[in-house]
């Protein structure tokens, strides 16, 4: 069976409320996973977009009732972390993963200090492109490690050739195209984001309700 990963990733707008509906969405569709983004606006690498992450951001004053929702939804959270100080606040909730998203592995000066600090205990879910497959090979392995093939482009076209070394896909294209397509080739993980309408940030790329009870439908199928 297919596990399906939800991101609520910026989908929540700043609200703590839609959050916590994102997350609730999530169980009702089938999901297996909810997953949001953890980072600190002024330690990002690109500070030209400052001002989105200031409003997009999941404040830490947030966690405690996040995974107590998730807990309550029967749903387990996990977050994608930037910083070794996001590995240190989530792991007092017991995550079952840490996520790193695809670009991290060359644009963040810390990547190996991050992974070295999740390498305690907690499995790692890697998503890579082509670009940086080279510098994430050599991290990912452990057991119960993940390794999924992203795509570029938000939203990313539609594409049959599927790598054959990735055990899924992290998804952005516009529809199920591609996690339709992931599925034939008989992938154990998809990720795809999750919105409860089109006025969020992530709108082009990310499945209402019914198609993310649809995913979950085909993938546990």
């Amino acid at each position: 069976m297919t596990k399906v990963i939800a991101d609520i990733s910026g989908n929540h707008g700043g609200s703590l409320d839609k959050a916590i509906e994102l997350i609730g969405a999530a169980a009702d569709c089938g999901c297996d996973y909810a997953k949001f983004q953890y980072y600190h606006p002024r330690m990002m690498p690109d500070q030209e977009h400052r001002m989105l992450y200031d409003k997009l951001h999941v404040p830490g004053g947030w966690l405690q009732e996040l995974f107590e929702s998730a807990h309550r939804y029967g749903i387990p959270l996990f977050a994608s972390i930037f910083d070794f100080w996001g590995v240190t606040e989530l792991e007092g909730y017991c995550p079952p993963f840490f996520k790193i998203a695809s670009p991290e592995s060359t644009r963040l000066t810390n990547y190996d200090e991050i992974v070295g600090q999740i390498r305690r205990g907690t499995p790692i879910i890697f998503s890579a492109g082509e670009k940086d497959w080279p510098g994430i090979c050599a991290k990912w392995g452990r057991a119960g490690d993940v390794l999924l093939f992203c795509p570029e482009g938000h939203p990313t076209p539609p594409d049959p050739n599927f790598p054959f070394y990735f055990e899924g896909l992290s998804d952005h294209c516009a529809d199920l195209t591609n996690s339709i397509l992931a599925l034939e080739r008989g992938v154990n993980w998809i990720e795809r984001h999750i919105k409860l309408d089109d006025d969020c940030i992530d709108a082009a790329f990310s499945s209402n309700p019914k198609e993310m009870a649809e995913l979950c439908r085909l993938a546990h199928g």
